[in-house]
Formats: structure tokens, C-alpha cells, sequence
């Protein structure tokens, strides 16, 4: 059974996406990560990046709307009693 999704939203809500299942699809990939604390923990950064390979293997093209590239930074700084500041990037 296949089932159909349809949206409209976001920026221009006359464009309509459709979902649809896959008969065969394989999503493969790698991940790398460092976390490293500095100045004895007030500094925290955390970094990773992933990559994919999203294909139907039904026709053998990418899976739409699936990333090929993801990338994650972040940095927390702690201070005093406690306290915490942070950012984070996609």
C-alpha cells in the first residue's frame, strides 16, 4: 500500500509537497564527533558532522527531501554559581 501525503505551508503556501512511500530505500552514511572542555570546564564545544547517502532503490535516485550533509556546532560556557550560556548552529 502506498500512502500519499500533501502540504501546504511555509513561505509560499501555493506550492504543494507530496510525500510518498518507497518501495526499497537504503540510507547509509557516516558521523564524526568531538567534544572537548577547556579552561578547566567553562568552555564547552561540541562539533559533528554527518554524511549520507539517501537512495530509492526502486528507480536508484536520492531520496528527496532527506540531507546528504548535516552539520552541528555548539559552545557552552558555565560561570559563577552555576550558570550557564550557550549557542548552538545547525
Amino acid at each position: 500500500m502506498i500512502s500519499t501525503i500533501s502540504l501546504k505551508a511555509g513561505v509560499n503556501p501555493q506550492v504543494e509537497i507530496q510525500f510518498n512511500n518507497v518501495t526499497r530505500a537504503r540510507i547509509r552514511g557516516f558521523e564524526f564527533g568531538v567534544k572537548a572542555d577547556m579552561f578547566n570546564r567553562f568552555l564547552t564545544a561540541d562539533i559533528s558532522y554527518t554524511s549520507l547517502d539517501p537512495v530509492d532503490l526502486g528507480d536508484n535516485t536520492v531520496l528527496k527531501f532527506r540531507p546528504r550533509h548535516l552539520f552541528y556546532a555548539s559552545v557552552a560556557a558555565q560561570y559563577g554559581s552555576g550558570r550557564q550560556n550557550s549557542a548552538t548552529a545547525m
